[in-house]
């Protein structure tokens, strides 16, 4: 699927002195192979001969290579197929909308609202889940993302139910993940006992920032609980930029429900689920 139409929303490569360089999109577009053959060979030229440009397109195959290593794809796949066999008239229409020829102007027509919303930096984001208004103030160059969504499943034995929080779970029951970014890039994943130590879950004891993710889709693995004791947490940050293992120390406390968290350059968006056992 071609997204011609949104390039004069980006910057285009300049022939003059002074370089611009090409935006992150049409990036992901030319290592997707998305563009027309003219416009890769344009892009390709500007990459050879522009350093900063190539710094920027090794880190972006190193994030999708580290995506990759996350998702489990088949099962991910597995379950979209599911869903297409039992989608009601509902995801019908939902598929139609996402289509180009309807989309398209809907997103330009999104991009003169997001221009001119964004000339005042002062925006009240109002949470889905109770926690009221929060005055905040975004800078420029970051738009408000949507709302993204985790689904968590309980496996015990054969049987498979959507996890709810505040639910009583049992030693051995195991948890599976599936997403919605809904435009937040990275996720940070980690369980909190009830003696209050943390266990990093995705992307792992070993990772140091958050793991890229996709718009969409099912972290690899799964969990399975323990036999301790208590109330434990798991704690879920997407953001749209990388978070460290020492910024989510400094956020957890703040976590007592889902929640957006006030961040001037990076938006923050916490998910909170409730693990009794």
């Amino acid at each position: 699927m071609r997204l011609e139409h949104m390039h004069s929303l980006t910057q285009p490569i300049s022939t003059n002195t002074e370089r611009h360089h090409p935006s992150r999109m049409r990036w992901d577009m030319f290592l997707l192979e998305e563009l027309a053959v003219s416009e890769h060979k344009q892009l390709q030229a500007h990459l050879e001969t522009c350093s900063h440009c190539q710094e920027q397109v090794t880190s972006m195959q190193a994030e999708r290579r580290a995506f990759e290593e996350q998702l489990d794809m088949s099962a991910f796949m597995g379950e979209m197929m599911e869903r297409e066999r039992t989608s009601s008239s509902w995801s019908f229409q939902w598929d139609m909308l996402l289509r180009p020829f309807v989309w398209g102007p809907l997103m330009t027509a999104a991009a003169f609202a997001l221009f001119f919303g964004m000339q005042s930096n002062n925006k009240v984001v109002t949470s889905p889940y109770g926690t009221g208004q929060l005055q905040k103030q975004y800078h420029r160059a970051v738009g408000v993302k949507g709302t993204p969504a985790l689904s968590i499943y309980r496996f015990r034995g054969t049987q498979r139910i959507t996890a709810r929080s505040g639910a009583t779970y049992k030693e051995g029951d195991t948890l599976g993940f599936a997403y919605r970014g809904k435009g937040f890039r990275y996720l940070f994943m980690v369980l909190i006992d009830a003696k209050g130590e943390v266990s990093w879950l995705y992307p792992g004891e070993d990772g140091k920032r958050s793991m890229p993710i996709a718009s969409h889709g099912q972290l690899k693995g799964s969990i399975e609980l323990d036999g301790s004791k208590g109330k434990e947490r798991l704690l879920t940050f997407f953001s749209m930029k990388p978070l460290t293992k020492e910024a989510v120390k400094t956020l957890i406390p703040q976590v007592k429900e889902t929640r957006r968290i006030p961040s001037k350059d990076n938006p923050i968006f916490a998910h909170h689920f409730l693990i009794q056992k």
